[in-house]
């Protein structure tokens, strides 16, 4: 599905309200005037899981889902070892996700660069590293993002699910603002994941580039992004012609990926139905 396709809901709710709030926080924060109202989508769509479709006049187009972790019949899950190189929405289809995003970076055998673990198993060859953050939920369902300098070696029993990425978007509710680092830093589309300071709400991002319609984001508006969204640690994923997000209820990938059609990805990260912190079957 076009974002083009995705209209405004015919009422406003509260969280509706909300949202197109917390969008003009955004608009702010990333040096650019808010679009109309009516240029912004804003929904529960389910209980703990809201999705919301916000644009710039940049112009940035820019795909939120806030989910509620706290919640029993929501699992946070990683592609498991073997699985490499589906598409985003086969992932989400085949984990049974509600909403799925890209994952880590990867390389030509389409191996994760960072820690990667899924269902309890790690990828083989896949470790933390000092150049990589890494997102991780507990076997109980927590959600973390872990600081590069804290090198993650898992424990049996210790870590569920894991995604690495890089760079650190936000840490303690600042976001981080780097030096020059070349065509990386520059605007392109985007991938982020986020955590809230209670660790209670995990916040999944997208953001459109390398095209009029939307043109992308830079490190530093994508760290202002997340932080103004509420994420107290948020964490870069593999962005590029591999940003895609997944809804089931907008009828599969709402973003535009940028060469044109769904790239395969190394691995993933979903909200699915099922047991808090436990895959079904």
């Amino acid at each position: 599905m076009r974002a083009d396709d995705i209209q405004p809901p015919r009422a406003q709710s509260r969280r509706s309200r909300h949202s197109r709030a917390a969008a003009a926080a955004v608009f702010a924060a990333i040096g650019v005037l808010c679009a109309a109202p009516e240029a912004a989508f804003a929904d529960e769509l389910a209980p703990g899981v809201e999705y919301s479709q916000l644009r710039t006049d940049a112009p940035q187009d820019i795909y939120v889902a806030e989910i509620d972790i706290t919640r029993d019949d929501i699992a946070i899950r990683a592609t498991e070892p073997g699985d490499a190189g589906m598409t985003t929405s086969r992932f989400a289809s085949e984990y049974d996700c509600e909403i799925a995003v890209n994952g880590d970076f990867y390389d030509t055998s389409l191996r994760p660069i960072g820690l990667a673990v899924g269902g309890g198993r790690s990828w083989p060859g896949t470790t933390d590293s000092p150049r990589h953050g890494v997102v991780v939920t507990t076997p109980e369902g927590r959600v973390d993002i872990r600081h590069p300098t804290d090198v993650t070696r898992p424990a049996p029993g210790e870590i569920r699910d894991a995604v690495g990425g890089t760079p650190l978007l936000v840490w303690d509710g600042e976001p981080i603002r780097r030096a020059d680092c070349g065509a990386f830093c520059a605007r392109h589309p985007r991938t982020a994941v986020g955590v809230s300071e209670d660790g209670d709400r995990l916040l999944l991002v997208v953001v459109d580039g390398r095209s009029e319609a939307s043109k992308g984001a830079t490190l530093i508006e994508l760290a202002a992004i997340m932080a103004r969204l509420g994420a107290h640690r948020a964490l870069g994923l593999d962005g590029g012609g591999s940003s895609t997000m997944y809804v089931k209820s907008q009828g599969g990938v709402v973003n535009r990926p940028s060469g044109g059609f769904e790239r395969p990805a190394a691995n993933h990260l979903g909200v699915c139905r099922g047991e808090r912190g436990h895959a079904d079957g």
